[in-house]
This record gives structure tokens, sequence and C-alpha cells, in this order.
């Protein structure tokens, strides 16, 4: 009995690791989408910088589909939909989810009011802040999408990063 509870609480630790390992390279995606949408709609693209994104949207996919496909070899030793709820077996992964909500939270809060009120300015466009306002609705949806999976999956990584039995 007990070495079924380490065994679904090491597999557990594997999934939320995976997922959070995921979660980073989708959040560079997401803000890397913003950036480039950004540039190609305020100044003119070098010829160059379309074949970085290439190269780039290529190693964020790959970097999500490796750490994602072990998270589904994992997912049928625990239940994955629980992921999502937090409903771990192991006390510490719970608190470490749920730490990760808050600090996502939180950081999108903020966000999301420093953003309202740059968008909510009268931008003139002669400072660098205000050239902020001038982001589309795409844009800001991936900005902001990236920065929840950053701010979700960072602090995972964080509490994850070694033993400390």
């Amino acid at each position: 009995m007990i070495s079924e509870t380490k065994s679904s609480s090491g597999n557990e630790e594997i999934y939320l690791y995976r997922m959070a390992q995921t979660y980073v390279f989708a959040g560079i995606f997401f803000i890397s989408r913003a950036v480039e949408k950004y540039i190609e709609a305020n100044y003119q693209q070098p010829s160059w910088l379309a074949d970085f994104w290439i190269v780039f949207v290529i190693i964020c996919v790959v970097g999500m589909i490796i750490p994602l496909s072990k998270a589904l070899r994992v997912e049928g030793q625990c239940n994955g939909r629980d992921f999502m709820f937090g409903k771990f077996n192991d006390e510490y992964m719970n608190h470490i989810h749920l730490q990760s909500f808050k600090v996502s939270g939180n950081l999108m809060i903020i966000f999301l009011i420093f953003s309202f009120t740059i968008f909510n300015s009268n931008a003139n466009f002669e400072s660098p802040i205000s050239a902020i306002a001038a982001v589309s609705v795409g844009q800001f949806s991936f900005l902001s999408l990236g920065l929840l999976l950053l701010s979700f999956s960072i602090p995972i990584l964080y509490m994850l990063r070694g033993d400390d039995e």
C-alpha cells in the first residue's frame, strides 16, 4: 500500500513537472507571436527576422511536444483531469498547484490594471510607454495568454527544482 502511494505521488510530480515545462514553451510561443505581430504592424521587418521566427516557432513546438508526450505517458497512471482541478493525492502537489494559481492570478490582475491604465491614457506616441497602446486585441490576447502560462508554470518548476526531503 505504501509503495502504491509513493508511486502515485511520484507520477503526479512527474506529470505536474512535465505539464509545467509544456506551459513554459507554450507561454514563450504566445508571447513571441504577440511580439512578432507588433513588429509586423508597426515597424519595417528585416528579412532575417522572418527566418528567425520560423526557427523559433519550430523550437517552441518541439519544446511543447516532448514534455507533453512524456506527461501523457504518466497520465495513464494518475488522473490527468484532476490536474486542472488540483485534486492530487499528495498534499505537497496540491500546495504547489495552489501557489502557482495564486501567483498567476495576482500577476494577471496587476498586468490587466497596468494595461487598462495605458490603454485609457491619451496616447500621443511621444513616450515609449504610450506606444504600447498601439497593440491590437489579438496581440494583447496572445500576450495575456503567454504571461498567464508562464506565471503559472514557472512557480511550479521553481518549487519542484530539487528534492527537499
